[in-house]
């Protein structure tokens, strides 16, 4: 699964939580025993960021004065990918010490911060940060598309302005406004705006309600499937505690 469509696949609205949730919590430690490892991969994962990005790429980050020039490089570029990977992969290598030593408040603040610089790594990653600016710009395109056409600057700015107004309004008010075939601007208190205009910012809104309710929709249907497999396991595991159990009493161990 990638957010890259030349790859020839297509996510469904359901696979994109599926899709983070590999991005962000694969390899993650399913015990307490496992941390030493995490900090391991998280290693490793910085340094295959880096040996790949282009700003580091040519330096040998094993050679001290490469591996300076790579620093200075990094810290005059704070914001990239290669940045959250030189962070991530210098906590991770805190941690493992940390580890090691016995130091359980430094492995824990090393953890902490190592977390934090791989959700970066994540969102930073190329296609990751376009998909989501393209989201954003798909969010405003009504808006900007309707001010485009606006025939003076002061009518672009106040469709900017109405956006509070009609984020105020609930659906059922906004839904009867606009099927009612009544002018919409003294209703809500507009006169410097047209009609249609009015009535093209109003159904962006509506459709935006629709759009929330059925991500509440998606959201609810996920917390359901995933508290029915977590009673399937609960199950799972009283009635192979019960069926031990009766073996023992048959044994006579109890």
């Amino acid at each position: 699964m990638s957010l890259d469509p030349s790859d020839g696949g297509r996510l469904a609205r359901a696979g994109v939580p599926f899709l983070l949730r590999q991005l962000v919590f694969a390899g993650h430690p399913k015990q307490a025993g496992e941390v030493g490892e995490l900090a391991e991969n998280l290693e490793a994962r910085a340094d295959s960021i880096l040996k790949e990005d282009p700003l580091v790429a040519h330096l040998d980050l094993e050679d001290a004065s490469d591996g300076k020039k790579a620093y200075e490089l990094l810290k005059e570029n704070r914001d990239t990918r290669a940045s959250h990977a030189m962070v991530l992969g210098s906590f991770a290598q805190l941690l493992r010490e940390a580890l090691s030593e016995g130091k359980i408040e430094q492995a824990v603040w090393a953890a902490h911060n190592a977390g934090l610089a791989h959700a970066m790594t994540v969102v930073t990653e190329r296609k990751f940060e376009e998909t989501l600016w393209r989201g954003y710009v798909a969010s405003t395109v009504v808006y900007e598309a309707v001010a485009a056409a606006s025939h003076t600057p002061g009518e672009a700015e106040a469709i900017r302005k109405l956006r509070p107004l009609f984020e105020g309004l609930d659906e059922v008010t906004l839904h009867t406004f606009v099927e009612s075939g009544l002018p919409l601007g003294p209703r809500i208190g507009v006169k410097s705006l047209s009609e249609p205009v009015l009535i093209a910012l109003a159904k962006w809104h509506l459709a935006a309600f629709e759009q929330r309710r059925a991500n509440e929709a998606r959201d609810r249907a996920e917390r359901r499937q995933l508290w029915e497999l977590r009673l399937k396991w609960l199950a799972f595991g009283l009635a192979t505690a019960t069926a031990v159990a009766t073996a023992l009493v048959r044994l006579g161990v109890v």
